[in-house]
Order: C-alpha cells, then structure tokens, then sequence
C-alpha cells in the first residue's frame, strides 16, 4: 500500500511541476514578445521622424 502511495504522490508531484513549467514558459514567451514589441514601437518611433524629415 505505501508504495502505491507514494506513486501517486510522485504523479501529482510530478503534474503540478509540469503545471508550473507550463505556466513559466507562457510567461517568459509574453514577456519575449512585449520586450520584441517595445522594441520594434522604439524603433517605429526613431524611424518616423527620419523618414518625414526625408520626405520634406
């Protein structure tokens, strides 16, 4: 019966790591995605001015 036990303990164990990993790698891929989005809008917003001071 122990052993039984503790093979499920290990599962939920195991579910709730995988769980965690799950939810850290949608978290870092967001933050990847807002960092690569400021950039570009950084970009965008010093590439503006150069582009309608060509234009003039």
């Amino acid at each position: 019966h122990s052993s039984g036990l503790i093979s499920g303990t290990s599962e939920t164990l195991n579910q709730k790591v995988l769980a965690c990993l799950t939810t850290t790698t949608k978290y870092y891929n967001l933050g990847i995605y807002f960092s690569e989005l400021a950039f570009t809008v950084g970009l965008l917003k010093i590439q503006l001015p150069l582009y309608s001071g060509l234009s003039k």
